[in-house]
């Protein structure tokens, strides 16, 4: 594909969403979409990474990660050749929005925020 002079190609893609683990599931959901129940699920794994940053990941986080592992996984033969410490930027403009709201709350109720719990809440905690 090529935009602007500028050329690239996709090796690998990957998907994560609870209670769609495989192709086949996420193929029914394609042919027929659902609304995907989130209500006591459990987050992805994330075995790729240290237990020390996955102890910190929060869902939304672990989400996007366990996507990101996938894709430079060695679990599938791509026709590529990946280096093995790929440069990867992930961003969010809100950080985990979820742990925002928990801080916007904790602000109302209290009138201060943890100078921990902002750290992890802001756009390049993940």
């Amino acid at each position: 594909m090529s935009i602007n002079s500028v050329h690239f190609s996709i090796a690998k893609h990957a998907q994560w969403a609870p209670g769609l683990s495989t192709d086949a599931a996420w193929q029914a959901w394609l042919e027929q979409a659902f609304m995907i129940d989130e209500q006591g699920a459990s987050p992805p794994a994330v075995a790729a990474m240290p237990a020390m940053l996955r102890r910190r990941a929060r869902f939304l986080g672990r989400m996007a990660l366990e996507v990101a592992y996938a894709c430079v996984s060695d679990e599938h033969n791509l026709p590529i050749d990946l280096p093995d410490d790929v440069p990867t930027l992930f961003c969010s403009r809100h950080g985990e929005v979820g742990h925002s709201i928990e801080l916007l709350q904790e602000q109302i109720r209290e009138g201060t925020v943890s100078p921990i719990g902002f750290s992890s809440a802001v756009h390049n905690a993940t």
